[in-house]
Parts: C-alpha cells; sequence; structure tokens
C-alpha cells in the first residue's frame, strides 16, 4: 500500500497550460476594440439625442451575454464567431438608431478624429483675430464645430452674443440664462465700460 501512493502522486497532472495564449489574443482584441465602440456609442448617443443609459446598459448586457456565450461553447471558432456576431449586431442596432434620429452624414468626420486621437495628435487650432474662441481644460483652444454639426447654430449664437461686447471694450460681461434664452442688452446697459445680457 505504501508504494501505490506514490506512483499515484507521479501520475498527478502538473498545473498550468491550460489557456492558450494563442486563442487568448484574439478575444482580447475583440474585449478592447468592443470595449472602445461602447465608449465611443456612449459619447455619440447624446450628439444623437439618442437615449444613452438603455443603450449602454442594453450594449452592455450584450457584451457580457456574448462572453458568457464564448466560454461555454466548446469550440473556439464558434464562439468567436458568437462574439463578433453580437459585436456586428449591437454596432448594426446603434447605425440604425443613428440614421433614423439625426443621419450617418458627421460620421466620417468622427471618424477622422477618432483615428487621430488614437495616433495621439490632436487637431491644431489657430488663433483667429478679432473672433471668441473657446478654452477647453488644457489651456488650448477649442476648435469649431462643423457648419452642418448640432453645435454650430449654439456656436453661432455664441459668437454673435459675445463679439459686440468685447468690441465696446466691455470689461464685465454677465450671461444670465432665462427661459426665452438670451436677450439683446437694452440700450440702458451700456454703463462705463460694462455690457451686461
Amino acid at each position: 500500500m505504501g508504494l501505490i501512493l506514490p506512483g499515484l502522486l507521479a501520475d498527478a497532472t502538473q498545473g498550468g497550460g491550460y489557456v492558450s495564449a494563442v486563442k487568448a489574443l484574439p478575444v482580447l482584441i475583440i474585449l478592447l476594440i468592443w470595449a472602445r465602440l461602447l465608449t465611443w456609442i456612449d459619447k455619440d448617443s447624446e450628439n444623437a439625442r439618442l437615449p444613452r443609459i438603455p443603450l449602454n446598459m442594453a450594449f452592455i448586457g450584450g457584451l457580457i451575454l456574448a462572453f458568457i456565450l464564448f466560454l461555454f461553447l466548446p469550440n473556439f471558432i464558434i464562439g468567436i464567431l458568437i462574439l463578433l456576431g453580437f459585436l456586428i449586431v449591437e454596432v448594426g442596432v446603434y447605425m440604425l438608431l443613428r440614421k433614423q434620429k439625426v443621419g450617418l452624414g458627421d460620421l466620417g468626420d468622427e471618424f477622422k478624429n477618432w483615428l487621430r486621437s488614437l495616433r495621439g495628435k490632436e487637431k491644431e487650432v489657430k488663433e483667429i483675430q478679432g473672433a471668441v474662441q473657446l478654452v477647453g481644460p488644457s489651456g488650448s483652444l477649442l476648435p469649431a464645430p462643423e457648419a452642418d454639426t448640432p453645435e454650430a447654430e449654439s456656436y453661432t449664437g455664441m459668437q454673435r452674443m459675445l463679439t459686440d461686447p468685447l468690441e465696446n471694450n466691455a470689461e464685465i460681461i454677465e450671461v444670465t440664462p432665462a427661459e426665452s434664452g438670451l436677450v439683446p442688452p437694452r440700450a440702458g446697459d451700456h454703463h462705463q465700460g460694462q455690457h451686461r445680457r
């Protein structure tokens, strides 16, 4: 009996080697691409006027379900195809919803900006003499939105609202929100270099 125990210990399998690095790499790449697409969808859904939180919950749920299916399916190739299928369906559903709400015309410029962000190069913004420009948190100038985007109208309104007081050497510009929006200044509001709105 004493001889049987060492024989059993010798036959015991060694730990490790259960996960193939070659098979884990495509799964990791798909997960990273999927996560990046989910962050873009989260940011873009506000611009596209789509319900952000329900979309996030549905798409994260799809990601979790796809990975659960991947882990439980016995064949690696079928699992990868399921992952890719879920990813393509989610992107397709979002594009369909976006097309119905605001269209897909502005995605070309956004895709170029996204590729530029992957390279780490920021879009260079030149200072425009005599124009009002916005400064971002890092202290750099923010680019003006494209003419066909929803933000262009707000940006133009801001330009009109702030350029006149600055040209009149206003020391203080007070902007107060109101139900009817910002009202043009009255004649009595110009006082000692101040311009009130």
